[in-house]
């Protein structure tokens, strides 16, 4: 049970990763059409974990033209799977 937990874990932090790689590509070149559905499916996914992390940060971050939300879902994240490694039996 652990074993899945943890690479479910991992997993959601590659599609994080794959959204911040997105938004910079698309950010880069606005005219790539199919990248836009691939950004809006993999948003679909990650938003809902994101969404409360930047509302908590706004006030701190108000100025910074940088998310960092990601950062710290990723954090957030491996601090989980820690977790889950000490304390789920394989």
């Amino acid at each position: 049970m652990g074993q899945i937990l943890y690479l479910l874990l991992q997993i959601y932090s590659y599609i994080i990763i794959l959204d911040v790689i997105l938004s910079w590509v698309i950010m880069a070149n606005p005219n790539m059409g199919p990248m836009h559905t691939i950004k809006r499916f993999v948003d679909g996914l990650v938003e809902p974990a994101l969404y409360p992390i930047r509302r908590a940060l706004q006030p701190y971050t108000r100025d910074i033209p940088i998310d960092f939300s990601p950062i710290v879902l990723l954090l957030l994240i491996s601090v989980l799977q820690r977790l889950v490694i000490r304390l789920i039996p394989y």
